[in-house]
């Protein structure tokens, strides 16, 4: 009974948010008020289960703390919201029921029981993650921040739960004993597991970090995240960053060396190499490949759209667009100017490939803006094939760390009168402007080449 009645609070609590903005502003009255009056009315339903188990029980004050803990503190919370702001009452509402419910087990000595150990930490996991939403639930989306309450408190931290199904399973993997872990981020198990399982095998790690450590993170758990991939890669032999503009930051911010180790230009499919399409002749339409997605609060379409605008209209230039449904609408939305955007749809790797040998050129739109100091991963791809790649807007930097260390010449990505002419030249057949992979002095690292790569650092 106590755990059912500690669970009714807790749904109680998670569905009241969801609800009180819109009753709020149905009602015309404050959120304030709206939660003062929820609070009375939780009080009113709670105290009667807490009341029937004191009853029904007699076993003391101790043990129905825990019960008689979910009345007061609505009524706590009743009183605060006149008086506090609403990260406070928050923090007050959800820490004491979850510090008196922990208590109260190990009071009661019911801690060492294995039944209990689960329930006792998924509570307090659930307290935990109450405090951090309740801070933010007021100001953002409460449904989806009820969802988060609801996985948390019956499934605990998902990651966790990832890297506990392998060590529970890896016995039956029979995997032999390796001479060296790599772990991959994103997402964060990979880097768990290869830190626990060195430490097991007794042999040195890599962490490979395939992305920002504070990339979609929000701003105020940067520091918790940070803290957390400290005291992971403490024990890792060598931190690679996939860019030196990562590499550097991430230096910084972990307080030890981080090596740049780039994406791989992909070897060939087998399965595609015996597949041969031709570009049409440069007096018909002239067609540009683009595939995949777009984020367009980095990648800016500005100095491509000024090209565009400034294309003479008896000039034939197609954009083929590969993605989903979703993103060639808002790149409709986007692109302006005298080059028309063709939907290629979603393709399968025969299809895909087919469409990039069939254009004249390959497009590539940089990260425009920090913390994005990266190559999009789609422009390593274009470059398995001996395909002219038109890389069209500003850069953070990375794309001129790249041409010198490839002794690529160099190219002025954000230049619209430099683009203008480079796609002027490419109808006439003259690519000179663009990046082409044949023209790198230092050749590209490629998947033959990647075990040298690492193994130099062991």
């Amino acid at each position: 009974m106590d755990k059912l009645l500690f669970l009714n609070f807790c749904f109680f609590d998670a569905l009241l948010y969801i609800f009180v903005k819109y009753f709020a502003q149905l009602s015309h009255h404050s959120t304030i008020e709206i939660l003062t009056y929820a609070n009375i009315a939780s009080v009113i339903c709670l105290s009667p289960f807490a009341i029937y188990n004191w009853q029904r029980t007699k076993a003391g004050f101790v043990p129905n703390l825990r019960l008689f803990i979910a009345a007061p503190s609505s009524a706590l919370k009743t009183v605060a919201v006149g008086y506090l702001p609403i990260k406070n009452v928050a923090i007050i509402s959800y820490l004491a029921p979850g510090a008196v419910v922990f208590l109260s087990f190990i009071m009661l000595g019911e801690y060492e029981k294995g039944k209990n150990k689960k329930f006792i930490w998924l509570a307090v996991s659930f307290v935990g993650v109450m405090i951090f939403v309740g801070i933010h639930d007021i100001r953002g989306n409460p449904f989806m921040y009820s969802l988060v309450f609801l996985h948390v408190l019956f499934k605990g931290d998902r990651s966790n739960k990832w890297a506990k199904d392998v060590q529970r399973e890896f016995a039956n993997l029979k995997i032999p004993t390796p001479q060296l872990i790599i772990g991959f981020y994103t997402p964060r198990v990979p880097l768990t597991l290869a830190e626990y399982y060195a430490k097991q095998f007794n042999i040195p790690w890599f962490a490979d970090l395939q992305d920002d450590l504070i990339d979609g993170i929000a701003r105020n758990m940067h520091g918790f995240s940070l803290s957390w991939a400290k005291r992971v890669l403490k024990s890792a032999k060598t931190v690679i960053q996939v860019s030196p503009e990562w590499a550097k930051a991430e230096a910084e911010g972990l307080g030890r060396n981080v090596v740049c180790i780039r994406h791989v230009v992909p070897a060939p499919d087998n399965a595609l190499k015996s597949v041969r399409e031709n570009p049409p002749p440069l007096n018909n339409t002239f067609t540009i490949f683009y595939g995949g997605s777009i984020n367009f609060n980095y990648q800016r379409l500005d100095i491509l759209n000024q090209v565009s605008k400034q294309l003479p209209p008896d000039k034939k230039v197609v954009l083929s667009f590969a993605g989903t449904e979703a993103m060639y609408k808002k790149m409709e939305q986007h692109l302006e100017g005298n080059i028309t955007l063709q939907n290629a749809g979603w393709l399968d790797a025969e299809s895909y490939h087919r469409q990039v040998l069939s254009a004249h050129c390959c497009l590539v739109l940089p990260w425009a803006l920090p913390p994005r100091q990266v190559i999009p991963s789609k422009f390593y791809e274009f470059c398995q094939y001996d395909k002219p790649i038109w890389i069209v807007g500003n850069d953070t930097g990375s794309f001129s760390s790249l041409f010198n260390e490839w002794q690529h010449p160099k190219i002025p990505t954000g230049d619209a009168s430099y683009q203008l002419q480079t796609l002027l030249n490419a109808l006439n057949g003259d690519y000179s402007g663009m990046f082409l992979p044949s023209r790198c002095q230092n050749a590209p690292l490629t998947e033959a080449r990647l075990y040298e790569a690492y193994t130099k650092y062991l």
